[in-house]
């Protein structure tokens, strides 16, 4: 069994883009703290991302709108997200789901679980010596740079269409 001080609760600060590559990046931060973790994702997954924060409904649902309404359908819980632990530059989560009194801990990318649980409204956590390891002090720069990559990065959300997603 796991033990919640072994847990940091985090949110969802936002998505922006590192201006030193060019990726795509999910800021958690912890909920009683200026401590933040990044987490380097996929372009996909960041605008799936963002678009559950700013609530933005695409014409036609993403994977991850028909896996929660799966979920909602067969009423099954996200318990919780669980950000476990980080090898050769890699973050490693698992998704707690619940049914009944069933539960089930699920190996899944941090994307994955982060992008169905904003949108199902669950809890989010880092292991704490994760998180003591890996975040970093939120220092919030007011610089017109900052908030030009922020304003290309929504306009980016906001105009994407499905014909943008390469399907596999």
């Amino acid at each position: 069994m796991r033990l919640a001080t072994e847990l940091v609760e985090v949110k969802v600060l936002g998505v922006t883009i590192d201006p030193t590559n060019n990726q795509t990046v999910v800021i958690l931060k912890e909920i009683d703290s200026d401590r933040v973790l990044p987490i380097w994702v996929g372009p996909f997954e960041a605008g799936a991302i963002a678009m559950a924060i700013e609530k933005i409904k695409p014409p036609r649902p993403i994977a991850y709108d028909l896996i929660s309404d799966i979920m909602q359908v067969f009423d099954l819980n996200v318990v919780k997200v669980i950000i476990e632990s980080l090898k050769d530059g890699v973050f490693y989560a698992q998704i707690v789901i619940s049914q009944n009194d069933r539960e089930e801990y699920l190996d899944c990318r941090p994307s994955d679980s982060i992008a169905i649980a904003v949108r199902l409204l669950a809890p989010i956590y880092v292991k704490r010596d994760l998180f003591e390891s890996s975040s970093v002090s939120f220092v919030r720069k007011e610089i017109d740079d900052e908030e030009e990559e922020t304003k290309k990065f929504k306009d980016f959300i906001k105009n994407l269409k499905p014909s943008d997603f390469k399907w596999h």
